[in-house]
């Protein structure tokens, strides 16, 4: 059954960190100076970007890197209509490139931060439709179509979603994060039984402290309704 839409506040709003974090690596890169944690991820996201990006074959994807570091420069002042003008250009100029998958997927992000939840879906369809050139990256665009499904009511879709992201997910931190969004859509939708076993499996895990918190809170929402 369709849920009625919601305006969310800032703070309701579903954050991809694995997102957040590959435009943030990127300029991390750029800075140098900084001295900049990511936690979540780590090095291992500045290899990825460099992979994607920096290391490109195509001389396309190497003039681009320069537009797409602009981009990511206004999603981290989180200027975000800014970003969507810098991404929508790159995407027009650089189409069927690695930058182009890239920016389509940042361009989805940024107009779901803005809460314009129909564009947001499209670009992330958009990049599964068209690029799918990476597990982790596609990975990334199917959890962002279930958060967007969630926020809409859509509660049986978003859980079909995230479930694609959580089969895709090439990485252990990847797979948790997404997992755990899983398994709290499973919760709403009373699926109580296949969400504890999805919970206590990923307790046994090598769990980061964040995840592993909200692991045992999702569980506590299953023994107070049952």
């Amino acid at each position: 059954m369709l849920r009625p839409k919601k305006k969310l506040t800032k703070k309701e709003i579903k954050k991809d960190p694995v997102l957040e974090v590959i435009a943030k690596a990127e300029v991390f890169l750029r800075s140098k100076g900084k001295c900049v944690t990511y936690a979540l991820v780590g090095i291992f996201i500045v290899i990825m970007v460099i992979f994607l990006v920096i290391r490109s074959k195509h001389q396309a994807n190497y003039e681009a890197k320069g537009e797409l570091g602009l981009a990511e420069l206004s999603i981290v002042r989180e200027d975000y209509d800014d970003a969507i003008v810098k991404l929508n250009k790159l995407i027009d100029n650089y189409d069927g490139t690695k930058a182009g998958g890239i920016a389509t997927l940042l361009l989805a992000q940024c107009y779901f931060y803005k809460s314009d939840f129909d564009n947001a879906y499209l670009f992330y369809k958009k990049f599964i439709d068209k690029y799918k050139f990476d597990k982790f990256l596609t990975a990334c665009a199917y959890n962002g179509m279930g958060i967007v499904e969630e926020s809409r009511g859509n509660y049986e879709l978003a859980a079909s979603y995230y479930k694609k992201a959580t089969d895709i997910s090439p990485y252990e931190f990847q797979r948790h994060e997404y997992l755990l969004n899983y398994a709290d859509i499973l919760i709403k939708l009373k699926q109580y039984d296949e969400a504890e076993k999805i919970l206590s499996k990923l307790l046994e895990e090598n769990l980061e402290k964040n995840n592993k918190d909200r692991a045992e809170v999702l569980l506590g929402k299953i023994k107070s309704a049952v």
